[in-house]
C-alpha cells in the first residue's frame, strides 16, 4: 500500500507510534532469506511502477494529547 500511496501523492510516509509487542526472534524477518526476498519484492514493485516511488522521511506522528507544549 505504501508504494501505491507514494506513487499517487509523491509524499513520504508518516510513521505513527503505536504499542509494541515483543514477539522475540520468531517474526517473519528472522526467517532465512527474508532480506533477499524482501529486496526482490521491493525491486519488483519499482519495476512495475517504472521508478522507485518510495520517499525517505524523518517525520512521525505521536499522540500528544497528554503532553503540554505551550
Amino acid at each position: 500500500m505504501s508504494f501505491l500511496v507514494a506513487n499517487v501523492t509523491g509524499s513520504p510516509p508518516i510513521w505513527v507510534k503505536g504499542k509494541i509487542f515483543e514477539i522475540g526472534s520468531t517474526g517473519i524477518s528472522s526467517l532465512g532469506g527474508h532480506t533477499e526476498k524482501r529486496s526482490q519484492c521491493v525491486n519488483r514493485f519499482a519495476m512495475e511502477y517504472g521508478r522507485m516511488p518510495l520517499v525517505s522521511t524523518s517525520m512521525k506522528a505521536v499522540d500528544s494529547r497528554s503532553s503540554w507544549f505551550w
